[in-house]
């Protein structure tokens, strides 16, 4: 298992939050509201991989990747003041309480 998220390595400046996941089309840091991503693999380096990813594809090309590739993968996504999770139907055939997001 592997997560990535800006949460923890970022800074604001102006209103606007800069982390250290690029996105390799703009060579820029990330700009959409996905704060979390993580990946359940049998190997944690493909599981790292994949989480870094899905990131920086976002929460809609992100997740349809996840799923086409039937991957088990939660993401925790920023709207408003609040967070919204949700998960692939491979995380969630996994069973417990973060797959009921």
């Amino acid at each position: 298992m592997a997560t990535s998220g800006d949460y923890r390595i970022y800074f604001e400046r102006d209103g606007a939050r800069y982390c250290h996941e690029i996105d390799p089309a703009t060579g820029c840091p990330i700009r959409h509201g996905l704060a979390s991503v993580t990946v359940v693999a049998p190997d944690c380096g493909y599981a790292d991989a994949m989480a870094t990813a899905l990131i920086v594809l976002g929460p809609e090309k992100g997740h349809a990747l996840a799923a086409a590739r039937n991957l088990a993968a939660h993401f925790i996504v920023r709207e408003g003041n609040g967070l919204r999770e949700f998960a692939t139907p491979a995380f969630a055939a996994l069973g417990g309480d973060l797959a009921a997001g």
